[in-house]
């Protein structure tokens, strides 16, 4: 169970974002109904989701979940090992 929940909204995406901690951590991406969560651990929990739920960039082959995400679920964590851990 991840420890922090947002609902995300393209529209709100910098206020959202600013919001969660430039830390270590593991988090999970969900959008509708059925359809298939994105979970993932990173060094640095506002960069990572900033790149994957940030403006698309043009002609950049980068994964952008911004129009497929409805949630993110987050706990912020101290190492890479507690990461690999809680994913």
């Amino acid at each position: 169970m991840l420890a922090q929940a947002v609902e995300f909204s393209p529209d709100r995406d910098a206020e959202i974002l600013a919001a969660i901690p430039a830390s270590a951590g593991v988090f999970l991406l969900r959008g509708e109904a059925g359809s298939e969560p994105y979970a993932a651990k990173t060094a640095n929990l506002r960069r990572r989701l900033t790149r994957l739920l940030g403006p698309a960039e043009e002609r950049s082959r980068r994964l952008n979940l911004r129009e497929r995400a409805r949630t993110i679920a987050y706990t912020a964590t101290g190492s890479d090992f507690e990461s690999s851990l809680l994913l």
